[in-house]
């Protein structure tokens, strides 16, 4: 009998209310006004980032001690970061350029001028609330020859609020960051 209650008991406690998914969308890089470059007619194609595997999970992730990369089971990504990630970039991009900024998937009838990928090693929270992205971009644009630009970067975002949601906002200033970076390379290319 006490089998009998103990069994019933577990069941009872396994139909309780579970712990909801909490979902944290990305929000905006910082506003920027553009500062142009010599971009303001270029249509640009931003190919979806390339992301770690653990940042293309849906669950949130944030760096515990020993290089260990803790997925948080209740709380996710309202979008898939590297789609949300990426819609980001682009708009913080044309800010800062002046240029039409096409994320992936591009329209069939649209035609760029240049394409920008960026290949991520890192893109990490910590519970301290800072955000360490690190990894290549490259550019290639007809107005820089037959050279495809390559550069990489390493960015650490400042904490930007308490819990997950500040770190969702630290992951929009790495972005913002490396917005201000491929532009500086961009305008930089240019003048050469």
């Amino acid at each position: 009998m006490r089998h009998l209650i103990l069994i019933l008991t577990l069941l009872t406690a396994s139909c309780a209310d579970p712990v909801p998914v909490r979902l944290y969308l990305l929000p905006p890089a910082p506003e920027r006004g553009a500062d142009g470059g010599g971009f303001e007619r270029s249509v640009i194609g931003l190919s979806t980032l390339e992301l770690p595997l653990y940042a293309e999970d849906a669950r949130m992730t944030v760096l515990g001690p020993g290089l260990v990369a803790l997925q948080k089971d209740d709380d996710r990504w309202a979008v898939e970061l590297p789609e949300a990630a990426t819609s980001v970039l682009a708009v913080a991009l044309a800010r800062r350029t002046g240029a039409t900024v096409l994320a992936e998937p591009w329209p069939v009838e649209a035609r760029a001028d240049m394409r920008i990928d960026v290949l991520a090693d890192r893109f990490i929270g910590r519970d301290d609330g800072t955000v360490e992205f690190a990894g290549e971009f490259r550019i290639a644009h007809a107005r820089f020859g037959d050279r495809v630009i390559s550069r990489r970067f390493s960015i650490t975002a400042p904490p930007s609020g308490e819990g997950l949601e500040g770190i969702a906002t630290s992951h929009a200033l790495a972005l913002a960051g490396l917005a201000d970076q491929i532009a500086e390379t961009m305008t930089a290319e240019l003048r050469r």
